[in-house]
Order: structure tokens, then sequence, then C-alpha cells
């Protein structure tokens, strides 16, 4: 029993720290990676090759996606389900983005941290404000 305990331990320490945003881009991209709303100009900002879907917030109604921008930093973009709006950022470890949709945020370049205070985790290092 003992063991086991230890191993459980040993492998939530394995798995702790990992660039959850980074090990999505590293990923090949699939079907649904890259958004099929128009509403944002992303080409003269990230390089649509990088974009990959991190997940739907059913509370504030917004889909979100990660991606490299064009000067190889980090880049998160929010899609409204309705197509209302949308919204993004960049910058060399993530993005806060505020304005018309919820407050949204990427922390990447180094290990996903837990949600910051008063966000949630969406998933890929992706946070929005509760």
């Amino acid at each position: 029993m003992m063991a086991l305990a230890g191993a459980l331990g040993l492998s939530a320490c394995a798995t702790f720290g990992t660039d959850e945003a980074q090990a999505l881009l590293d990923r090949p991209q699939v079907d649904g990676d890259v958004p099929d709303s128009d509403i944002l100009d992303v080409e003269n900002t990230a390089d649509l090759g990088t974009f990959r879907f991190v997940g739907e917030d059913a509370e504030t109604n917004l889909r979100f996606y990660l991606a490299r921008s064009l000067s190889d930093s980090y880049c998160v973009f929010a899609y409204a389900l309705d197509d209302s709006g949308a919204a993004g950022g960049c910058g060399p470890t993530g993005a806060t983005v505020t304005g018309q949709l919820p407050e949204f945020r990427l922390i990447a370049g180094g290990p996903t941290p837990p949600a910051p205070e008063g966000f949630r985790a969406v998933g890929g290092g992706v946070f929005v404000r509760e």
C-alpha cells in the first residue's frame, strides 16, 4: 500500500508544471483547430498553421484557440459561440485580453500555474474571468 501511495505521489509530481499551451502547439493540427469565423483578421497576426482549439466555456459562451504569432510569440483568441464578437492578444509569455468579451488570459512559455484568483481554467494555459 505504501509503495502504491509513493508511486501515485511521484506520478503527480511528474505531470505538475507542464506547459499546457506548448503541448497543444506541439501536436499536429487537426480539423477544428482553425476558427471557422472570420470576425477577426488573424492572418495578419498569427500563423494559421499553428492554430489549436483549446475548448469552449459554457458560462461565457466563448470558444478559445491558441496560435503562434508571425513574430513567434504566443497568441490566444476567443470567439463568441453566437458569432457576436471575438478578441485576441499575443505576447512572449501569453497575453491578457480585455474589452467587449469577458476578460481572459493565456499563461505560456513555462509551467502552467493554477488558475489566478478570480479566473477559472479553460485548458491549454487559458483562463477566463469568473
